[in-house]
């Protein structure tokens, strides 16, 4: 896959694609103690790369990916698609990114593979 790919996932009944998101680990040792560093994006852009290259004595120590499926996010993609759409209604980006850092950090074990998040006030 290129690097300037963007991976989209189709689900099987065909309602609605999302984002295939990569989340690298890697365990880094700093000043006598090991650090971890969460590496998070879209798949195909080098997470794997980053997340198991070797540097200053870093190991990977996780590698997933997830399905990211939020519903309508307040961004400044609906100034182009729907410039009257009910802001009010939709999901902060900070709402939908900390859902992925949660999913991203459970224990050791347990995954997530799809995350579907919606605004409370449902579809728009």
């Amino acid at each position: 896959m290129k690097r300037d790919t963007i991976l989209t996932i189709k689900l099987p009944r065909g309602e609605r694609g999302g984002l295939a998101l990569h989340a690298g680990c890697k365990v880094i040792p700093v000043g006598g103690r090991n650090r971890g560093v969460l590496i998070v994006g879209l798949s195909g852009t080098g997470k794997t790369t980053t997340t198991f290259t070797t540097q200053l004595g870093s190991k990977p120590a996780q590698d997933d990916f997830i399905a990211l499926m939020p519903g309508a996010t307040d961004t400044e993609i609906w100034n182009t698609l729907w410039p009257d759409a009910p802001r009010q209604k939709m999901m902060s980006p900070d709402t939908v990114a900390r859902a992925l850092v949660s999913a991203l950090l459970l224990p050791e074990k347990s995954t997530v593979e799809e995350l579907r998040i919606l605004p409370t006030s449902g579809a728009l």
